[in-house]
């Protein structure tokens, strides 16, 4: 399925993103930048998006917690208003950089 451009019908203008705790600093200073999932080489570069605190605590339950078990995730706010915001079956993602002030740390010890 191809992706398409995701558009909000509600009034939300943020979404939210996990990253290992050991990351946060950088995440912080630097803001997110795009790259290739590991486990989605053939996508390019993206940075994936829950689209609201219950979808990402749904994942976290079905999948995202296997995938990080090693790590102490911690949970972030995206403010997206400019940003070009994609959907890919159930994900969103986008390819536009997040620069730190768009981000803001929700729960830095998450799940």
């Amino acid at each position: 399925m191809r992706a398409k451009e995701f558009l909000y019908e509600s009034d939300a203008q943020t979404a939210y993103h996990a990253t290992p705790r050991d990351n946060l600093g950088s995440v912080l200073h630097k803001g997110l930048v795009p790259k290739k999932s590991k486990h989605y080489p053939s996508a390019g570069k993206r940075v994936y998006l829950f689209p609201s605190i219950d979808a990402a605590n749904e994942a976290l339950l079905d999948w995202l917690e296997d995938r990080f078990s090693n790590d102490i995730l911690s949970l972030l706010k995206i403010d997206l208003r400019g940003l070009s915001v994609f959907e890919d079956f159930d994900e969103l993602y986008t390819t536009d950089p997040i620069s730190p002030d768009r981000i803001s740390v929700i729960d830095e010890h998450w799940g």
